[in-house]
Protein backbone atom coordinates (compact mmCIF):
# COMPACT_ATOMS: atom_id res chain seq x y z
CA UNK A 1 0.00 0.00 0.00
CA UNK A 2 1.37 3.33 -1.39
CA UNK A 3 0.97 6.25 1.36
CA UNK A 4 2.57 10.11 1.40
CA UNK A 5 1.28 11.95 4.54
CA UNK A 6 0.47 15.11 2.18
CA UNK A 7 -2.54 13.47 0.81
CA UNK A 8 -5.08 11.82 1.98
CA UNK A 9 -6.86 8.84 0.55
CA UNK A 10 -6.24 5.16 -0.60
CA UNK A 11 -3.28 3.61 -1.81
CA UNK A 12 -4.43 4.00 -5.34
CA UNK A 13 -5.51 7.31 -5.33
CA UNK A 14 -2.11 8.70 -3.56
CA UNK A 15 -0.58 6.68 -6.43
CA UNK A 16 -2.39 8.25 -9.03
CA UNK A 17 -2.39 11.66 -7.29
CA UNK A 18 2.03 10.91 -7.34
CA UNK A 19 2.03 9.86 -10.70
CA UNK A 20 -0.02 12.69 -12.13
CA UNK A 21 1.96 15.35 -10.14
CA UNK A 22 5.30 13.61 -11.66
CA UNK A 23 3.90 14.17 -15.54
CA UNK A 24 3.12 17.37 -14.72
CA UNK A 25 6.52 18.16 -13.55
CA UNK A 26 7.97 16.28 -16.16
CA UNK A 27 6.04 18.14 -19.08
CA UNK A 28 6.68 21.46 -17.45
CA UNK A 29 10.62 20.39 -17.23
CA UNK A 30 10.55 19.47 -20.97
CA UNK A 31 9.09 22.85 -21.91
CA UNK A 32 11.12 24.99 -20.08
CA UNK A 33 14.54 23.07 -21.47
CA UNK A 34 13.20 22.56 -24.99
CA UNK A 35 9.85 24.66 -25.47
CA UNK A 36 10.28 28.20 -27.19
CA UNK A 37 10.22 31.78 -25.37
CA UNK A 38 7.12 33.73 -25.07
CA UNK A 39 7.07 35.67 -28.02
CA UNK A 40 8.57 32.83 -30.25
CA UNK A 41 5.40 30.60 -28.55
CA UNK A 42 3.19 33.77 -29.52
CA UNK A 43 4.17 33.79 -33.22
CA UNK A 44 3.94 30.01 -33.41
CA UNK A 45 -0.07 29.91 -32.22
CA UNK A 46 -0.32 32.72 -34.61
CA UNK A 47 0.82 30.13 -37.39
CA UNK A 48 -0.82 27.27 -35.88
CA UNK A 49 -4.43 29.14 -35.97
CA UNK A 50 -3.37 31.50 -38.85
CA UNK A 51 -4.59 34.96 -37.18
CA UNK A 52 -1.99 38.07 -37.55
CA UNK A 53 0.91 39.12 -34.20
CA UNK A 54 -0.64 42.66 -33.98
CA UNK A 55 -4.35 40.82 -33.74
CA UNK A 56 -3.68 38.44 -30.92
CA UNK A 57 -1.71 41.35 -28.84
CA UNK A 58 -5.12 43.91 -29.90
CA UNK A 59 -8.92 43.62 -28.22
CA UNK A 60 -9.86 41.93 -31.29
CA UNK A 61 -12.49 39.52 -30.30
CA UNK A 62 -12.87 36.71 -33.56
CA UNK A 63 -13.36 33.20 -32.69
CA UNK A 64 -9.86 32.09 -34.10
CA UNK A 65 -8.29 34.95 -32.01
CA UNK A 66 -9.86 34.68 -28.69
CA UNK A 67 -9.10 30.98 -29.16
CA UNK A 68 -5.12 31.31 -30.28
CA UNK A 69 -5.00 34.20 -27.17
CA UNK A 70 -6.30 31.59 -24.82
CA UNK A 71 -4.52 29.14 -25.69
CA UNK A 72 -0.99 31.31 -25.06
CA UNK A 73 -2.43 32.47 -22.05
CA UNK A 74 -3.18 28.73 -20.42
CA UNK A 75 0.10 27.01 -22.04
CA UNK A 76 2.44 30.25 -20.35
CA UNK A 77 0.54 29.98 -17.33
CA UNK A 78 -0.19 26.59 -16.45
CA UNK A 79 2.07 24.81 -18.40
CA UNK A 80 5.20 26.72 -18.04
CA UNK A 81 4.77 28.70 -15.03
CA UNK A 82 4.65 32.35 -15.80
CA UNK A 83 3.03 34.97 -14.33
CA UNK A 84 0.09 36.63 -15.53
CA UNK A 85 1.72 40.02 -15.45
CA UNK A 86 4.26 38.73 -17.93
CA UNK A 87 2.25 37.12 -19.91
CA UNK A 88 -0.64 40.41 -20.08
CA UNK A 89 2.07 42.84 -20.93
CA UNK A 90 3.54 40.28 -24.15
CA UNK A 91 -0.21 40.34 -25.18
CA UNK A 92 -1.34 43.99 -24.22
CA UNK A 93 -3.99 42.47 -22.03
CA UNK A 94 -4.74 42.85 -18.26
CA UNK A 95 -3.45 40.40 -15.74
CA UNK A 96 -7.18 39.17 -14.88
CA UNK A 97 -8.14 38.36 -18.52
CA UNK A 98 -4.89 36.50 -18.85
CA UNK A 99 -6.19 34.28 -15.97
CA UNK A 100 -10.01 34.38 -17.62
CA UNK A 101 -8.40 33.47 -20.74
CA UNK A 102 -6.32 30.87 -19.35
CA UNK A 103 -9.12 29.39 -17.31
CA UNK A 104 -11.35 29.00 -20.21
CA UNK A 105 -9.20 27.24 -22.30
CA UNK A 106 -8.74 24.56 -19.27
CA UNK A 107 -12.33 24.21 -18.95
CA UNK A 108 -12.71 23.98 -22.83
CA UNK A 109 -10.59 20.99 -22.78
CA UNK A 110 -13.51 18.11 -24.55
CA UNK A 111 -10.69 15.27 -25.78
CA UNK A 112 -7.72 15.72 -23.51
CA UNK A 113 -5.42 13.56 -25.95
CA UNK A 114 -6.41 16.02 -29.05
CA UNK A 115 -5.70 19.20 -27.06
CA UNK A 116 -2.49 17.62 -25.85
CA UNK A 117 -1.33 16.73 -29.15
CA UNK A 118 -1.99 20.00 -30.53
CA UNK A 119 0.39 21.69 -27.43
CA UNK A 120 3.09 19.68 -28.36
CA UNK A 121 2.70 20.15 -32.52
CA UNK A 122 2.62 23.89 -31.66
CA UNK A 123 5.82 24.09 -29.34
CA UNK A 124 7.25 21.43 -32.40
CA UNK A 125 7.90 18.76 -29.90
CA UNK A 126 6.58 16.39 -31.95
CA UNK A 127 7.46 14.98 -35.13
Amino acid sequence: MKGDERILGSGNFVEAVLQKANEDFEQRTLLKTKGPDLETLILRVCQYFDVKLEDIKSNIKYPSVTRARALVCYMETRKLMISNVKVANSLNISPSAVSKASARREKDKANKEIQRKKILEILHLVE
